[in-house]
């Protein structure tokens, strides 16, 4: 003879909570008996070494160690001597930089420079009235603009050789012969550095540079060339 289970109202609500708890902790110790050891550490604890050795990026160099850690922008100033000649300022060159990192080796440089030579007149009209202009190579005066690439190559012991390019913009006068013109010109040269301190580098180098330019008083376009050398000194910006 089979006994029929009486459950009151009320004891079926609590069966049923019953048996959600059970389900629910049977479910826990699914999860918890599948979970990685590591992941189940306290907050804080030492991960244990997962065996792969992580790689530098492939685009780094050994110039990577010559740079700055902690800032990608730095200022210079510098002073040196430009050659010039005919309708090209020469004189003492002063001038100041502006760096941004822009990868493990190459930089974005802007710079400001100023030519201060001697003002003497040196240009005349020949026979058939045409003005002709033969400055020497430390005469004129001239403000540039100019903006690159400045890329730092292997490191030589303390010192950091570099290259850049620029394309500027210069302004030139001839006070003597009220001359003056406008010019663009390609920028190229070579240094090296060396850091002295955490946040200041010293260093030197040689500029060519390569243009045309126009000038008023009829004279037309002209070319523009010059040598330069420079030195300076660098600043780290924290």
């Amino acid at each position: 003879m089979r006994r029929r289970l009486n459950i009151a109202p009320g004891g079926v609500g609590r069966f049923r909570a019953l048996a959600l708890m059970g389900l629910t902790c049977a479910a826990c110790a699914v999860v918890l008996g599948q979970a990685d050891p590591v992941s189940a550490q306290a907050p804080g604890a030492d991960a244990p070494a997962s065996g792969i050795d992580r790689e530098k990026p492939s685009g780094s160099t050994a110039a990577d160690e010559s740079q700055p850690n902690g800032s990608a922008r730095e200022l210079g100033v510098h002073l040196g001597l430009t050659s010039g000649g005919r309708v090209t300022a020469g004189g003492l060159r002063i001038g100041g930089s502006y760096l941004y990192q822009l990868s493990a080796v190459d930089w974005f440089e802007g710079s400001i420079d100023f030519v201060i030579g001697g003002t003497s007149a040196d240009c005349f009209t020949d026979r058939t009235g045409e003005l002709l202009c033969n400055h020497g190579a430390l005469s004129g005066r001239s403000g540039e603009i100019s903006a690159g690439i400045r890329r730092f190559l292997t490191p030589q012991g303390s010192f950091t050789p570099y290259a850049r390019v620029r394309l500027g913009l210069r302004a030139v006068s001839f006070s003597g012969d009220d001359l003056r013109g406008l010019a663009a010109v390609v920028i190229a040269g070579i240094g090296v550095r060396a850091r002295v301190h955490e946040l200041v580098s010293i260093g030197g180098g040689a500029i060519v540079d390569a243009g045309a330019g126009i000038f008023g008083r009829d004279l037309g376009t002209e070319p523009q060339f010059s040598l330069a050398i420079q030195g300076g000194v660098e600043f780290l910006l924290k």
